[in-house]
């Protein structure tokens, strides 16, 4: 049924019309500006009705600085009123050197969520930022240079009382040095500030302009005159959505953000989702597909944030049985040699088969399409895949490191053919989900048994390799290798959510029996592990998360104590009341194949006890 799917859609998938939706929607949103919202949410909502979403709707939420949902706390209002530039003040440069930021010339010179200045703007000297942020008396009444290596001092300049901060990046800055970043990044913690948050005027430039700017500062003390025409206040935001209506009304959702300057990321993602939808109902118009029995639902709201409200709804929640997100699922190629995609899996709390039979597809029918495999981590909008919110999701994206947020071609410009594999690709996962029977769910549940001993005996053979190497010792190779048949186990019977008693005990068994076999050739270990130090606390303490979400704002925290706590949201995740901090602390070394020092476990102790002291975690000591 799958390559069915994937041959119609792949006639019926328009790319031209997925360009012309993503512009038009990039047009309405490109200048950063809540004020432009109403109107890319009015195109977004047309959109969606023309794909054939009924009961479409726009629901307001709070931009207020304060309003939280889970622990994130919805950013202010934000706009730009006027032109914004930063002007060197020396007369030995020509005007044109002198002006490094000028947001007549790029929008992005304003920075995003930046103060404004007093209405006649402000000289003071200009200064790179110091060592770990420098002390009040350095910083204060100074605009502030900060580059991606200084960036994490952002908020320790700001509460040390600069005048404001220049952004650059110089990430970029070889392949790309004439062109911004886009810094919606900068906070106290979470993403986004909160109304208590002391808020300073941003600009951000180039990375030419910048290593120009540095060059000066090394010749003596410099001031500049800057303005920023912004304005940040309280109003709203939006998420739209809309269903396709199925026999049944457990849901399939889809999901893109809006509100970000950039073509891919995620004007494209909103495009693909409905091309898609349009052509699977196209095609089951004309009996060329069954019809759903599974109800489909968009999704478009606010990076994160929006969607935190989304998943507050727990009887919609129940009902759902997977999401896929589109964001960034387009860019243009990072360099010759770099995957295309990266197909973020649902985590191991929230196991999908999909983990596995989704890469197959792509394996399948685009196989000039390169990708890459990322472990379910929770980040960006996959964070509904944990125990509080219930669904299993996935993430078909693109965007490279490199480039992020960077207004150059390698992140701005979109591949208007990987957008309509994507489409296709997804639209065939999708709709075998929406339109399968008993038939094609037995059919998927035997080609994932296969999959699954692959992976397994993939995944145990570089465990084993680990423990020649003295990486694992004979008991983690072991329990690694148990831990990923009983995965791959779970993914399987993930089948059952839709197509319950489709997958039985003996087909798990078969996954379980293939991960004891590749348990061959290891001694088995008796007895309890020796542990020391704060591994062993670690082994002693039992954390249960008391708070719905993953650590964000920090909203439980008195505002002069937040910080993020260092804590990996897999890890903090997985604190269930029954796990000890060791065992969930192992869970996630086998899953993401990494390793941790008895200094992380220090951090994360030290974390808890944090977490404990606001509500967030209650701990039990054995």
């Amino acid at each position: 049924m799958n390559e069915k799917i994937f041959s119609l859609l792949n006639k019926t998938v328009s790319a031209e019309r997925i360009q012309k939706n993503t512009e038009k929607l990039h047009r309405l949103e490109g200048n950063e500006s809540y004020a432009n919202f109403t109107a890319s949410t009015d195109f977004a909502l047309r959109m969606m009705e023309e794909s054939g979403f009924e009961k479409v709707e726009r629901i307001p939420l709070a931009a207020d600085g304060k309003t939280a949902y889970f622990d994130c706390v919805m950013p202010m209002a934000w706009k730009t009123t006027g032109r914004s530039f930063v002007r060197l003040e020396d007369g030995s440069m020509t005007m044109e050197e002198r002006m490094i930021a000028d947001s007549d010339k790029d929008p992005f010179n304003a920075g995003i969520w930046g103060a404004p200045t007093p209405e006649e703007g402000i000289t003071c000297p200009v200064i790179d930022c110091p060592p770990a942020g420098g002390k009040p008396e350095e910083v204060a009444g100074k605009l502030v240079l900060l580059d991606a290596r200084t960036l994490p001092c952002y908020k320790v300049v700001v509460k040390n009382g600069c005048a404001g901060v220049i952004i650059s990046d110089s990430k970029g800055g070889k392949e790309y040095p004439d062109f911004c970043r886009w810094s919606n990044g900068l906070s106290y913690t979470g993403w986004y500030h909160t109304a208590e948050d002391r808020r300073v005027p941003v600009f951000s430039i180039t990375p030419r302009r910048a290593a120009f700017l540095r060059k000066r500062l090394a010749q003596g003390p410099l001031k500049a005159y800057a303005v920023a025409r912004t304005s940040i206040y309280e109003g709203e935001i939006y998420t739209l959505t809309g269903i396709i209506p199925g026999a049944s009304d457990e849901e399939i959702t889809m999901v893109a953000h809006m509100y970000e300057p950039f073509l891919p990321d995620d004007s494209a993602g909103a495009a693909v989702i409905c091309e898609l939808a349009r052509s699977l109902k196209e095609l089951i118009a004309k009996g060329e597909l069954p019809g759903l029995k599974k109800t489909l639902r968009i999704v478009l709201s606010m990076e994160r944030y929006g969607f935190s409200q989304y998943y507050l709804d727990t009887e919609r929640n129940k009902r759902t049985l997977t999401v896929y997100s589109f964001d960034s699922c387009c860019h243009l190629a990072g360099g010759k040699d770099e995957p295309r995609l990266k197909l973020r899996l649902s985590t191991i709390i929230q196991p999908s088969y999909m983990s596995l039979l989704m890469p197959e597809l792509y394996r399948k029918f685009v196989p000039e399409t390169t990708f890459t495999l990322e472990r379910g981590n929770l980040s960006d909008d996959t964070f509904c895949a944990d125990d509080f919110i219930g669904i299993p999701t996935l993430w078909t994206h693109s965007g490279n490191h490199r480039y992020h947020h960077n207004s150059g071609p390698m992140f701005m410009a979109v591949d208007w053919d990987l957008a309509k594999k994507v489409a296709c690709i997804m639209g065939t996962a999708v709709g075998g989900m929406a339109t399968g029977d008993g038939k094609y769910f037995r059919s998927a549940a035997e080609e994932v048994i296969e999959l699954g001993k692959k992976e397994i005996a993939e995944r145990a053979a570089e465990a084993r390799y680990q423990l020649k190497m003295h990486h694992l010792d004979k008991r983690e190779a072991t329990e690694k290798i148990r831990f990923l048949a009983a995965k791959a186990a779970a993914e399987l019977e993930s089948i059952n959510r839709f197509a319950p008693g489709t997958v039985t005990e003996a087909d798990k068994s078969c996954l379980i029996a293939a991960g004891e076999k590749e348990l061959a050739g290891i001694p088995p270990v008796q007895g309890e592990p020796e542990l020391h130090d704060f591994m062993a606390k670690a082994a002693k303490l039992v954390p249960r998360r008391l708070v719905p979400g993953t650590l964000m704002s920090m909203v439980r925290v008195p505002h002069a104590e937040r910080r993020k706590p260092r804590m990996e949201d897999l890890t903090y995740i997985l604190l269930d009341g029954k796990r000890t901090l060791y065992e969930a602390m192992k869970l996630y070394e086998y899953e993401m194949d990494t390793h941790f020092d008895d200094d992380a476990y220090k951090v994360r102790i030290e974390s808890l006890r944090f977490l404990e002291k606001y509500g967030y975690v209650e701990l039990r000591e054995l």
